[in-house]
C-alpha cells in the first residue's frame, strides 16, 4: 500500500439537504489542487491518502464526472456517518463542481485517482466541517474523518 500525505480538507458526502455540502456542510474553497497521487507526492496539509489499489485509465481531474462508492467515518471511533457501499447506489458528482457539494478534503483526495482505484482518505477537520462539525449526520466539532473510497468510473470533463 502506498501512502501519500496531503494538506487539505475534503467536503464530506452525505444524504443531507441540498443547501449543505454532501457529507458535511463546509464551505467549498476554490484553490489549485495538485494531484495527490503523482509519482512525486504532493503535500496537502490535513489530507493523507493511502492507495490500496491503483485502478486503470486516466487520472481524475477537476471537472470530471465521477461515480464512486464510499464509507465515511469519524476517525476517533470508526463509526460510519454515511455510506454508499451499504445502499449499493454510487455517488455521482462532477469533481470540484457545485452539485453535489462535497468537503474539500474529499475533492482533493479524489484528484489523481483512476477508475477501479481503492483508497483510504484521512481528512483533518479544517478540510471538513471544522469547529462547527455537523451534528445532524453525527460528525462532532473538530472531527478527523476517514473515507474509504472506490472509484467506479471517470467520465469526460463536464461542461455544466
Amino acid at each position: 500500500m502506498r501512502r501519500i500525505a496531503a494538506a487539505s480538507l475534503i467536503v464530506g458526502l452525505s444524504s443531507c439537504g441540498a443547501s449543505e455540502p454532501v457529507g458535511g456542510g463546509a464551505e467549498h474553497v476554490e484553490h489549485a489542487v495538485p494531484s495527490a497521487h503523482a509519482d512525486e507526492a504532493a503535500h496537502i496539509e490535513g489530507l493523507a491518502v493511502s492507495i490500496e489499489s491503483e485502478g486503470t485509465g486516466r487520472a481524475a481531474a477537476l471537472g470530471d464526472e465521477m461515480l464512486l462508492h464510499y464509507d465515511a467515518f469519524v476517525a476517533e471511533h470508526e463509526q460510519a456517518f454515511d455510506s454508499t457501499m451499504s445502499s449499493g447506489v454510487p455517488l455521482q458528482l462532477v469533481l470540484g463542481g457545485a452539485r453535489p457539494k462535497v468537503i474539500d478534503g474529499l475533492t482533493q483526495g479524489l484528484v489523481g485517482l483512476r477508475a477501479g482505484a481503492r483508497a483510504r482518505l484521512e481528512i483533518a477537520p479544517e478540510l471538513a466541517w471544522g469547529a462547527k462539525g455537523n451534528e445532524a449526520i453525527g460528525v462532532p466539532a473538530d472531527a478527523k474523518l476517514v473515507y474509504h473510497v472506490r472509484i467506479v468510473s471517470i467520465g469526460a470533463p463536464s461542461v455544466k
